[in-house]
């Protein structure tokens, strides 16, 4: 088995959580050598971070209006964006690495903020309306 190989039944296994420990054994008992090495480090180290992520979901509303089926952008402190889709009652679950994100929709102008942990939260964002410059 290549690198891209056991990159791609690495990516396989992580989506199939119905059975882990299956899928990880087989994924090991299928890589030999020093390239089944480096795929299993990959694996584990992926495994770690995705660890970190917390689950974190609510409705997110800008002033008292619940924003349904809207586009949302997370923005982290250090700049990089996660966008995501609120449901029909305006509703979202992400899981997100541990820190704060700005909030804001591309239907109104309002921003707002989040925090995740490692741990599974419930958290309704409730977003300002920002006055426009002109």
């Amino acid at each position: 088995m290549d690198t891209r190989e056991s990159i791609s039944r690495l990516s396989t296994i992580r989506v199939n959580l119905a059975r882990p420990i299956e899928n990880i054994y087989r994924f090991v008992k299928e890589c030999s050598g020093w390239k089944g090495a480096v795929s299993i480090m990959v694996m584990l180290l992926s495994h770690a971070v995705c660890a970190e992520a917390g689950m974190v979901y609510g409705e997110i509303k800008c002033e008292r209006e619940v924003l349904r089926r809207a586009n949302v952008t997370l923005e982290n402190t250090e700049g990089e964006q996660i966008r995501l889709v609120t449901d029909s009652n305006g509703r979202y679950s992400i899981s997100l690495p541990p820190g704060d994100y700005r909030v804001t929709s591309d239907r109104k102008d309002c921003v707002g903020w989040l925090s995740s942990s490692p741990n599974a939260v419930q958290q309704d964002v409730v977003l300002k309306k920002v006055p426009k410059t002109r």
